[in-house]
């Protein structure tokens, strides 16, 4: 499994057709989302200055979860696009293309280290933009050009817009 993060990390287009054509990968893909939500989660823990133990917890569960329905959203919304611009694809097939394409999402945890902090977010979010670009570019068969639209619409939503609804009241920080 090791092997297929890295490949999706270095955006290599030969490891989306194995996923696509096999659904027993559906759990390579999953447990790749998985270790994204808890690296964010982690990160959120160590980053965030919180006294209540039960709260830093439930901003932890909130954190995975937000990861998790943020994969599902962001493969929706990529079948759906994908379909408007003319290609046939599959629900599934999109979950298991963009969730090994979370592999780079594994670096969240490098936020919580206090000198890199505010230079690894940004890289790890641009990076998870591109590299699940080119999974709906090789799974849709499509251009690159052509996969930047459901790649950033599904990237507004599922990794600004909907954690941000979500985890909105763990980023502001009283002064």
């Amino acid at each position: 499994m090791f092997n297929y993060w890295v490949k999706a990390a270095l955006l290599q287009k030969s490891i989306y057709p194995i996923f696509k054509k096999t659904p027993e990968m559906v759990m390579n893909s999953l447990i790749t989302v998985s270790l994204t939500g808890l690296s964010l989660s982690v990160a959120m823990k160590y980053s965030i200055p919180n006294d209540n133990q039960q709260e830093s917890y439930l901003m932890m569960a909130v954190a995975f979860s937000t990861i998790l329905v943020g994969w599902m959203l962001w493969s929706y919304l990529a079948k759906v696009i994908c379909q408007i611009l003319g290609t046939e694809s599959e629900f599934r097939d999109m979950m298991r293309c963009t969730g090994i394409a979370y592999s780079p999402g594994i670096l969240f945890i490098l936020t919580s280290v206090p000198i890199i902090k505010y230079i690894a977010l940004p890289v790890v979010f641009i990076w998870l933009l591109i590299s699940v670009t080119r999974s709906i570019q090789s799974t849709q068969g499509i251009s690159f050009k052509k996969s930047i639209i459901p790649g950033l619409i599904g990237w507004f939503m599922s990794l600004s817009l909907f954690p941000i609804l979500m985890l909105g009241n763990y980023f502001y920080i009283p002064q």
